[in-house]
């Protein structure tokens, strides 16, 4: 159980970038996803400590925990900056404002009117938190998939991918940006 358990200064691996997502936005969210990872590797890994009675190092992995913890919320809210004025968002406005242009040239007022309705409410959603939380989940199952991990750690981050939405973290005691990667307890 001890073949892989992370130490506080390794590197997560690194993974190609998804062909909707360039720029900042892709680098934030593998970020965040390789963290993920990384968070729930070490999770695997201080259960199995725990079962073996390995106190020892199941303590060194609960300070480890706690670090990757912080470094998975400053990725999540690197991201969420990111994902406001993100290339998906700026390509969908320019590609509606040249048809909004167009219809208006053409003296399709009624389409200029539905194209001008669709890029406020682009304006006031953006790429959001839910839609990169799931983006995360689904990048840190592929990169957990490649590096051939275990079940306990996808498992651990299928639990990411469940539970309430990210604005529900609030209400919950969710840790790392993500309700379901709250601190399971260990029987």
């Amino acid at each position: 159980w001890r073949g892989w358990a992370p130490r506080a200064a390794e590197a997560p691996r690194g993974r190609p970038a998804a062909p909707a997502l360039v720029g900042r936005m892709q680098e934030a969210l593998d970020q965040w996803s390789q963290l993920l990872v990384t968070l729930a590797r070490t999770r695997a890994s201080k259960k199995k400590a725990v079962s073996a009675e390995d106190f020892a190092e199941a303590s060194r992995l609960k300070k480890l925990e706690k670090d990757l913890e912080a470094q998975v919320e400053e990725a999540r809210k690197t991201a969420c900056a990111a994902g406001d004025g993100g290339a998906l968002v700026s390509d969908e406005r320019s590609r509606l404002e040249e048809a909004k242009r167009k219809a208006v040239a053409d003296e399709d007022f009624a389409e200029a009117g539905r194209l001008k309705k669709r890029l406020k409410a682009l304006d006031e959603q953006g790429l959001g938190e839910e839609e990169l939380w799931h983006r995360a989940v689904s990048a840190a199952l592929d990169l957990a998939a490649a590096a051939g991990d275990d079940g306990d750690v996808s498992q651990e981050l299928r639990g990411c991918g469940q539970g309430a939405p990210p604005d529900a973290r609030a209400a919950t005691p969710a840790k790392a940006g993500s309700p379901a990667l709250v601190k399971q307890e260990v029987k």
